[in-house]
């Protein structure tokens, strides 16, 4: 059986979590502010210090293989935007993204009180909206050719979840 866990990203799995970041096959489905960026170590600890994010290390079987988080947390519209990597392919199709997403939705809605999380996803890119499905997100609409994948302007699928 395989085990999935989640826990804060530790200063220790930066240069790990950059790579996947980094890694063009994975960077051309990220939001704007990682897509075609180098991104660092340093990058990393930025993001993660900053308390409108949370990044988490997604485990399987004790191996750090992705990351979820959390960016733009709105404590006061009680709000976040989720967004989430496999950086270790070896792990695709186990169902770890999905779980890891599960789990961090009780840090949201626990922990961290949020009314609502949102995420948005290329048009075409079906795991990732079967992760989302998967999770209790509804399709809230689409945004039309608002995102840049592979030189292609293609639609952003916009999801919500609320507790």
């Amino acid at each position: 059986m395989t085990e999935v866990s989640i826990r804060p990203l530790p200063a220790s799995e930066y240069s790990k979590a950059a790579e996947w970041l980094a890694d063009p096959h994975l960077n051309k489905f990220l939001a704007s502010e990682w897509r075609n960026q180098k991104v660092s170590e340093r990058t990393l600890a930025v993001v993660a210090m900053n308390p409108k994010n949370r990044l988490f290390l997604v485990t399987c079987d004790g191996i750090g293989c992705g990351i979820v988080a959390l960016g733009g947390i709105d404590t006061l519209d009680q709000t976040a935007t989720l967004w989430y990597v496999l950086g270790d392919q070896a792990f695709g199709g186990r169902g770890v993204i999905t779980r890891a997403v599960e789990l961090l939705l009780s840090t949201v809605f626990g922990e961290l009180n949020l009314k609502s999380v949102n995420a948005s996803v290329a048009s075409g890119h079906i795991v990732s909206i079967r992760i989302l499905e998967k999770n209790g997100f509804v399709y809230a609409g689409k945004l039309r050719r608002n995102m840049a994948v592979e030189g292609d302007l293609v639609d952003r699928l916009l999801f919500d979840r609320l507790p």
